[in-house]
């Protein structure tokens, strides 16, 4: 035994008990929901974590990679109207930034009127930018789901002794 390929756990001198991993590692069970733990898996909670995966997956790269661009000229241009996260102020704009209008139509919305007492303080590249962090951020039907509080207390209990 001087190479890792003539190791075999069965070339080794234990008792019986000890070598119960292997039979119970090669048995199965014909149905696919049950695992070797012999836990049944709900097909909800198949989906959901499912779900939660996808979700995680698709995390914002930006994090990874610095600030959105649009990001510092939107605190510096729009914030104080219209809140620090689109929220919306009580002096200037109180309605949340949230709507339906594509990311093309808002670009042209903030580079033909915003800011409203400066509209050509944000055009071009800058009002693309904002656009696209103002949509992606807490605009978008997207953004405003991934934004809603998660409810956990509606979820199911995901596995269950069979």
């Amino acid at each position: 035994m001087n190479r890792i390929e003539d190791f075999h756990p069965a070339s080794l001198d234990l008792p019986a008990e000890s070598n119960s991993w292997r039979r119970n590692s090669v048995q199965r069970s014909a149905d696919p929901r049950v695992g070797n733990t012999g836990r049944q898996i709900r097909p909800q909670c198949a989906i959901g974590a499912t779900f939660l995966i996808i979700a995680v997956s698709f995390v914002d790269s930006t994090a990874a990679n610095g600030p959105h661009p649009g990001e510092p000229i939107y605190r510096l241009l729009c914030a104080t109207c219209h809140g620090a996260n689109g929220e919306g102020t009580k002096n200037h704009h109180p309605a949340p930034l949230v709507g339906d209008r594509s990311l093309l139509e808002l670009t042209k919305l903030i580079e033909e009127t915003m800011p409203e007492d400066a509209p050509e303080k944000c055009v071009g590249e800058d009002a693309k930018n904002v656009a696209s962090y103002v949509y992606d951020s807490f605009y978008s039907p997207l953004a405003q789901m991934r934004n809603r509080p998660a409810r956990i207390e509606l979820s199911p209990p995901c596995l269950s002794r069979v």
